[in-house]
């Protein structure tokens, strides 16, 4: 069954949100946040693109995107897709911060290391979607709000183990860019420069080439890597 249009729900404060979303999705623009998100599949999708890395997206798959990572997921047309997401301020966690556990320092050092998918296994989706449900149907008045923080907690936590005890993310398959010089250098001027006015042709002095040649090479790296399906709408570069 295809619905009409999305069916959201969500908690939201000034440190951090949580969404289940079910629904057909319209393919968002290229973006970025200032808070890090957390992003679980339920029913799949196609590709999601973070920086220079593009992931498939299938059920159970999580995704862990940094505060100020270029990203987009892109859906197949006429599909439902059921998934959860968050955002929180990284700063936040300092409060939650013990002697053996410090959070915000697990998912600094997470980030460092540009890999952003963790496959789950049955049990480990059904755990986490468990905990994702009871945060967002705590009908409870009085407390609502701690024990909503309380149940936040629980997930990052969760989801910290996940990556504590096993290092299978690390195995996970990616397309990337191959290592191209150029696009190597025009990714990281993108990267370090994202809040400035990027033209075509600052970035093309930059990385020391012409626009033109530039701008072939950035298309032989699309079509090579198979992209070119959905890196289309990248009007700006092409």
């Amino acid at each position: 069954m295809i619905l009409d249009k999305e069916i959201r729900e969500g908690i939201y404060t000034s440190n951090y949100y949580i969404n289940h979303c079910i629904g057909k999705s319209d393919d968002p623009d290229f973006h970025l946040h200032d808070n890090v998100e957390i992003y679980m599949s339920i029913s799949g999708g196609d590709k999601f693109i973070i920086n220079d890395k593009i992931y498939d997206i299938d059920p159970g798959d999580l995704f862990i995107i940094g505060n100020y990572d270029i990203h987009k997921a892109t859906y197949l047309r006429d599909e439902d897709y059921e998934r959860y997401y968050m955002q929180f301020n990284l700063d936040f966690l300092s409060q939650f911060v013990t002697s053996k556990t410090n959070l915000q320092n697990f998912f600094n050092e997470f980030l460092k290391r540009r890999l952003n998918k963790i496959k789950l296994s049955e049990k480990e989706n059904d755990e986490l979607t468990w905990l994702f449900k009871k945060v967002l149907n705590n009908n409870i008045n009085y407390g609502k709000d701690l024990q909503e923080q309380i149940c936040f907690i629980e997930i990052l936590l969760y989801i910290s183990q996940l990556c504590t005890n096993s290092d299978d993310y690390l195995k996970i398959d990616y397309y990337t860019k191959e290592n191209i010089p150029i696009i190597d250098k025009l990714f990281d001027y993108i990267n370090n420069n994202i809040s400035e006015d990027l033209s075509l042709d600052l970035l093309a002095k930059e990385i020391h080439v012409s626009k033109s040649y530039m701008s072939k090479v950035f298309k032989e790296w699309i079509v090579n890597s198979k992209l070119n399906n959905f890196f289309k709408g990248i009007d700006f570069i092409l």
